[in-house]
């Protein structure tokens, strides 16, 4: 429904910003989740085995990094958030999910892409501190589709 004016309405803040933290879920789970497609093959082109049996092996080491990094940091990076601040830790998250993916796809050996991957999940915290996010910007009745939302951006 338009205003007086002809515009529509304008988002209210809450709502920006709950919509702010949907797409930086959403980048998150690409960031994330972008190399399992390919991880068969990656392990291939690095020359680790020719077996087909052990390329699995191989691929879950490459898959496996990011949630170890996440696993590692996870507290620190909610102290951090609690300490200066939400946006400041999302934004970190972000920012290695650029930085470490794209090192991710340039990493000339095995070892470079692993490392890569560890570090986009050692400093990526985007998921605990947009759960811990979510009561600040919602009411209480709100909370479960809320929660549903975040959930729902790894299903894009």
């Amino acid at each position: 429904m338009a205003e007086a004016g002809g515009a529509a309405p304008a988002l209210d803040r809450p709502c920006r910003a709950m919509v702010a933290l949907l797409i930086a879920l959403f980048a998150n789970a690409v960031a994330m989740a972008s190399p399992f497609p390919f991880a068969p093959f990656l392990v291939l082109h690095y020359g680790l085995t020719d077996d087909r049996a052990e390329i699995g092996y191989y691929g879950g080491f490459i898959l496996s990094a990011f949630m170890l990094g996440r696993a590692m940091s996870s507290y620190h990076l909610g102290l951090l958030s609690d300490k200066h601040g939400r946006v400041l830790v999302i934004e970190i998250g972000l920012l290695s999910c650029i930085i470490f993916q794209l090192l991710f796809g340039l990493a000339p050996t095995f070892g470079a892409a692993l490392a890569a991957r560890l570090l986009m999940g050692l400093f990526n915290g985007i998921i605990g501190v947009a759960k811990a996010m979510l009561p600040e910007l919602v009411t209480a009745a709100q909370q479960p589709r809320a929660m549903s939302a975040i959930s729902g951006m790894w299903g894009l």
